[in-house]
């Protein structure tokens, strides 16, 4: 019988993207090549139950409940009672979610539950120092409590979440997230714009988009003509229900604006195409777990000015293969856009070092093979 690996998801790129939907779509439609069963289960702003074959993946979006508060609650059932119809249909292996997916899944079940770590509340509020929720916390060291496996997506995330979480010698599988070698692929039909600047990805303060716009401010003074491209959907503060978008521009002087572009949001095939055309990408997050952003960019062999924070040297090698900043000083990211600008053959090479680096280490082919060969060591184990 084929094995059956279901993940339980906050995101799928069909209807949002997100560095973690985007993963398990690429999983998933792998592992459904191996021979494997893969099921999908998330939350959806739907009033009616969706189910949808995505390449062999079946996805189940729940509805949302009809109350407002306390949602956790026939959420829980809503999840619990989903996953029991799916394991008597075909029964299920693994359950993977992220750092925070277990907390209200049965302690005891006939399947493995794995937690693949890709940055959850704590890390990211050790990261940012603000203070933990207490709610999310304990949901997060419950879920923690309740797996009965860990894959950390880098060594560092893995580090820290066992630190922060107190895990002690807990064993954790270190596998990196893959990037698709033949769609990332720098496209030669597309033109390149020479001075064009791309940011790709949500875009909010933790992943330092307003540092960036500052270290604009200062190439610009410089007399350097350059613009700035910002990829990526809109995050909405919750408190407030306000754009952070519409907050970015607000702030931007007028001298300054003809410079700075915001896109919004695109679909995840199209982020190839504006990789193409671009000089140069600067992501400079405050803190990321293994950004596949960042292996999308170096796979297609463009010029990375990514942070030093977190995974960074563990993703970079500094002026071999792409340059790492100090996410929190805008005059150090517009110092390292410069060189760039400036030295374009140096900028090539580190290009072409980034290639070779990312077929080596984080081929999807031979990552896919090592997520299976995972799966299939722990069902044998039971």
């Amino acid at each position: 019988m084929a094995m059956h690996i279901c993940f339980f998801s906050p995101e799928y790129p069909l209807w949002n993207t997100g560095g973690i939907g985007s993963f398990i779509q690429t999983l998933g439609i792998a592992l459904v090549k191996k021979g494997c069963r893969v099921t999908v289960i998330l939350f959806g702003d739907v009033t009616k139950e969706e189910e949808i074959n995505d390449q062999g993946v079946h996805v189940i979006r729940l509805a949302k409940p009809k109350i407002k508060y306390l949602r956790f609650l026939p959420n829980m059932i809503r999840l619990r009672k989903k996953l029991k119809e799916v394991h008597q249909i075909h029964p299920i292996d693994v359950l993977e979610t992220p750092e925070i997916g277990q907390a209200f899944i049965p302690c005891k079940t006939d399947y493995l539950k794995v937690i693949r770590m890709h940055g959850g509340h704590h890390y990211f509020a050790n990261s940012e120092s603000r203070d933990v929720n207490k709610w999310k916390s304990w949901q997060e060291k419950r879920s923690f409590k309740n797996a009965d496996y860990l894959i950390g997506v880098s060594n560092f995330v893995a580090n820290e979440t066992k630190r922060l979480l107190s895990l002690g010698e807990k064993k954790v599988e270190i596998i990196y997230n893959p990037v698709d070698l033949d769609v990332f692929k720098q496209d030669d039909s597309i033109a390149l714009i020479e001075n064009q600047i791309l940011y790709v990805g949500t875009v909010c303060e933790k992943k330092g988009v307003h540092k960036l716009i500052e270290a604009m401010y200062l190439l610009i003074d410089k007399g350097y003509d350059v613009q700035l491209k910002v990829v990526g959907r809109d995050w909405i503060n919750p408190k407030t229900g306000k754009s952070y978008i519409e907050y970015l521009k607000s702030h931007i002087p007028e001298k300054y604006q003809l410079f700075i572009d915001f896109v919004g949001a695109v679909p995840h095939h199209e982020v190839a195409k504006w990789l193409s055309q671009s000089q140069m990408v600067v992501l400079p997050s405050f803190m990321e777990a293994m950004p596949i952003a960042w292996l999308e960019v170096l796979a297609m062999g463009k010029p990375l000015i990514a942070s030093k924070t977190g995974p960074g040297f563990e993703v970079v090698t500094p002026n071999k293969t792409g340059l790492l900043c100090d996410p929190y000083k805008p005059r150090d990211i517009a110092e390292k856009i410069e060189f760039l600008l400036n030295d374009p053959e140096k900028a090539k090479e580190m290009g072409v070092n980034a290639q070779k680096d990312v077929f080596e280490r984080f081929d999807i082919d031979r990552l896919m093979d090592e997520n299976y060969r995972y799966f299939q060591d722990i069902v044998t184990k039971g």
